[in-house]
């Protein structure tokens, strides 16, 4: 294992390990925090005024052993009826015919993460699938505006990166 990857794997405990630890007030204050700044994010505010026009596509993840897609659900009602995968997320089952993000020109990606610093640096899980995911939009010409949500006990002064890792554009704290 090289030192980076060592390093990584270090911190993910610690990160796993903090946010255990947080407790449910904490997480309740912290969450509300979060989706206040959230909606209020400057990136968002086209955002709002396209879903309210109706003219907005939205895009989930659909993870497989390859890698990652994002795929358009229609509506709410379609979200609502998509299983759950290993990591409870919603996702299609198949790509089935559903529009891929890359070729709708996504603009917005809300990127997870375990650790991020102030300046957009980003820590994931170690799959790399978000990483491989933005270098595939960034390929075909597109820059979506990347944002993420971080609990305070995720802020790192630093993390270690290789040249795969891809920084977010702002990170909102609580």
């Amino acid at each position: 294992m090289t030192p980076v990857r060592a390093a990584k794997a270090e911190l993910r405990k610690v990160i796993r390990n903090a946010l255990s630890s947080m407790s449910p007030e904490q997480k309740q204050s912290e969450t509300e925090s979060l989706v206040m700044k959230f909606l209020m994010c400057p990136a968002l505010c086209t955002f709002r005024t396209f879903l309210k026009s109706g003219s907005r596509k939205c895009f989930v993840p659909r993870f497989d052993g390859t890698g990652m897609h994002m795929l358009r659900v229609h509506s709410f009602e379609d979200y609502n009826t998509l299983p759950l995968n290993k990591w409870n997320i919603s996702q299609p089952e198949s790509c089935d015919g559903r529009e891929e993000g890359v070729s709708a020109g996504l603009d917005l990606i809300l990127v997870p993460g375990l650790a991020f610093t102030k300046d957009g640096v980003r820590l994931g899980r170690g799959k790399g699938y978000y990483d491989s995911y933005i270098a595939r939009c960034l390929e075909a010409g597109l820059k979506p505006h990347l944002l993420s949500l971080s609990f305070s006990c995720q802020l790192c002064e630093n993390i270690p990166v290789t040249d795969r890792d891809r920084n977010v554009d702002r990170v909102i704290l609580p």
